[in-house]
């Protein structure tokens, strides 16, 4: 899975999990979570979150605010041409 990077924007345990299966065997995995409170699992279930996430990479975004939109537009056209988003 070289070469291979994916936009986590999940909340939902089979997001988190799908995405985790995606960077254990080798894609760059970015996590976008919300400002401020983060991903609600964190809170919820810590330590499966710690687990889930272990391998990927941290951005926290305000999708809602045209500034964190345009943040997200410039990392899903830097991620290429193999572009998942989950």
């Amino acid at each position: 899975m070289k070469n291979v990077s994916v936009l986590d924007c999940s909340i939902l345990i089979p997001g988190h999990y799908c995405a985790m299966i995606l960077a254990e065997i080798g894609a760059e995995v970015i996590k976008v979570e919300r400002t401020v409170t983060g991903d609600g699992m964190r809170d919820v279930i810590p330590g499966c979150f710690d687990y889930l996430n272990g391998n990927k990479r941290f951005i926290t975004l305000n999708l809602k605010h045209e500034k964190g939109i345009g943040l997200f537009t410039k990392i899903a056209e830097k991620v290429g041409d193999f572009l998942s988003i989950i």
